[in-house]
């Protein structure tokens, strides 16, 4: 139960940051621009209630994550539809969370397509960094393996 805690924490923790920090500089680049469109920004700074709906989106993703993550959920289904079904519940999660927020206008097309861009890029990296860390230690296990092979090896003998 701990393990779990501290992960979830720890997942709402770089979510969080991560959303905040991008919405910062993305504040600071484009300034006037950003503000007329987003709900994010007031008087040149992130408002409250953005904060707050940003830390509710990365506690429900946390914890999303939390229950795909678990070997009993979904234990033989394959890398490929675990990253899909998890692609289309961030969906279903941000999705109400643009609309019913406003943190972009719903009717604009040119938003939509920077967000599923975004999205897209960023899912798409995070994956890829998920993927080389999974490699880079099972390379490890399989060293570990092939050396606690040959002590066994060493001993029969």
């Amino acid at each position: 139960m701990y393990n779990y805690l501290v992960k979830f924490f720890r997942n709402v923790t770089m979510s969080f940051f991560t959303a905040i920090c991008v919405i910062a500089l993305a504040g600071v680049t484009c300034r006037d621009g950003i503000m007329k469109v987003s709900s994010f920004y007031v008087q040149g700074g992130i408002s409250f209630s953005a904060v707050f709906e940003l830390l509710l989106l990365s506690s429900l993703l946390a914890l999303c994550n939390l229950l795909l993550d678990k070997p009993t959920v979904f234990p033989a289904m394959r890398l490929t539809y675990k990253i899909i079904l998890r692609i289309a519940v961030v969906m279903m999660l941000i999705l109400p969370f643009i609309y019913v927020c406003r943190w972009f206008p719903v009717d604009d097309h040119a938003a939509w397509i920077g967000f599923v861009v975004c999205f897209l890029l960023s899912f798409s990296a995070a994956t890829l960094l998920s993927v080389y860390a999974t490699r880079r230690k099972d390379r490890e296990y399989q060293k570990l393996l092939e050396a606690y092979k040959a002590k066994k090896e060493e001993r029969k003998k």
